[in-house]
């Protein structure tokens, strides 16, 4: 063993009389790198679940790239039959694309009127945009649009008080309305017969979305034989910025409308970002001030080993051997610190995600649990960090026992 960290551990591992109080400052000192690095990785960790968690809902139920017409005017059946569909095909990136008619309109029940995104598809088309048909999803009924049926979020049907078999009425908002004999205006509407109550998992998804067959839609929002969107499901949801670019090169004019799931999100994933470095810098903080209190530490048994430390000099080591003794010490403080709250960290952040512990209102954070996911690059990253500010808090101490003459540490001896 090299006699510098054999000192170094010696120190660490004291257990004379008298010396309580310093052993207490040593374990204070690696309590707080301990804490330090736990919180980091559990904050952390759930900040890459809760990104990770929305990431995946909104990819599972949301089109990865939707593709609108310039201005947007709507998508004839040649535009899509000659020029779109056979330019996706292409793509070895595209699982599958769908034609749609989307629009922001209401619905009324009983006297009740909400406001809905609706999405009008064929149902044999609707897995090819989407994975909200996978059994994994709840579902009350059935994804059927047969004899003007539709199918509608649970949150919807909460606060309607829908259920299946029911009959909504969907109003055609961009649509010149009737006019009465008495000369009042009556808006074009259509009913449709609740078939069945999907859960995405996604609250605003489930609060907004109502799904019609792709005919019905084109029926009562007057796109005879058109589309307002083609709507693009890709293998790997993270390849949509790529894919996208790819679309408007291979397309082009006049599809140029090409978002993705990730630009219709940005302002969430940025924020979500943003928030991960703040906490970072924040929560750094704590190991810092664990690193002041390695600093006090080392102050402390410097002095108190000035006897020590002359004798060392005395006997022959060199002021590096004496740096090398306290810089080790200062490291022991940190790594046993870094480990223990290594381990801590990634234990706790499993039994978060493991058992569910922590809950959340659905309809301010999209989610109803918090998820939790260990990265480990995010917890090598904090290791490092904690050891290497610790190594820079041991420099100044070691330092300075380094620079003490052997014959004025012993001369009161």
């Amino acid at each position: 063993m090299n006699v510098n960290f054999f000192i170094a551990s010696r120190y660490l591992r004291q257990r004379r009389r008298g010396e309580g109080f310093y052993n207490l400052i040593s374990i204070i000192a690696i309590a707080g790198v301990f804490v330090g690095v736990a919180a980091l990785i559990i904050t952390l960790s759930v900040f890459n679940g809760f990104n990770g968690e929305l990431k995946d809902r909104i990819a599972g139920v949301f089109p990865h790239i939707e593709i609108s017409k310039y201005g947007n005017a709507p998508i004839t059946v040649k535009e899509y039959q000659d020029t779109i569909a056979p330019g996706l095909s292409k793509m070895r990136e595209v699982t599958g694309f769908a034609p749609v008619v989307n629009k922001k309109t209401a619905i009324q029940f009983r006297g009740s009127t909400a406001g809905v995104s609706l999405t009008g598809v064929r149902i044999e088309d609707l897995p090819k945009m989407s994975s909200i048909t996978n059994p994994s999803y709840y579902m009350e009924g059935e994804w059927s649009f047969a004899n003007h049926g539709a199918v509608v979020g649970t949150e919807l049907a909460a606060n309607l008080g829908l259920r299946v078999g029911d009959t909504i009425i969907v109003v055609a908002p961009d649509r010149e309305p009737i006019m009465t004999p008495l000369g009042v205006p009556v808006p074009i509407v259509n009913k449709f017969e609740i078939r069945g109550i999907f859960d995405a998992g996604f609250f605003d998804y489930n609060l907004l979305g109502v799904f019609i067959d792709l005919q019905d839609a084109q029926l009562l929002f007057g796109h005879n034989r058109t589309f307002t969107n083609v709507e693009v499901k890709l293998k790997d949801p993270l390849y949509s910025p790529k894919v996208v670019e790819k679309i408007q090169n291979d397309i082009g004019f006049p599809f140029v409308w090409v978002t993705d799931w990730l630009m219709q999100n940005k302002n969430l994933f940025s924020a979500l970002k943003m928030q991960k470095v703040v906490v970072f810098i924040v929560l750094t903080l704590i190991i810092l001030v664990a690193a002041f209190n390695i600093i006090g530490t080392l102050i402390m048994t410097v002095m108190r080993k000035t006897r020590e430390i002359g004798i060392l000099r005395a006997i022959g080591m060199k002021s590096a051997g004496v740096m090398k003794v306290f810089t080790f010490f200062g490291l022991l403080i940190g790594f046993i610190g870094t480990i223990l709250g290594t381990i801590f960290g990634v234990f706790a952040s499993l039994v978060l995600d493991r058992f569910k512990i922590i809950r959340l209102p659905a309809d301010v954070w999209y989610i109803d649990t918090v998820p939790v996911r260990v990265q480990g690059l995010d917890v090598a990253v904090i290791a490092v960090t904690a050891l290497l500010i610790t190594f820079l808090a041991s420099i100044y101490p070691a330092f300075r026992a380094s620079r003490m003459d052997p014959v004025e540490a012993v001369r009161y001896e």
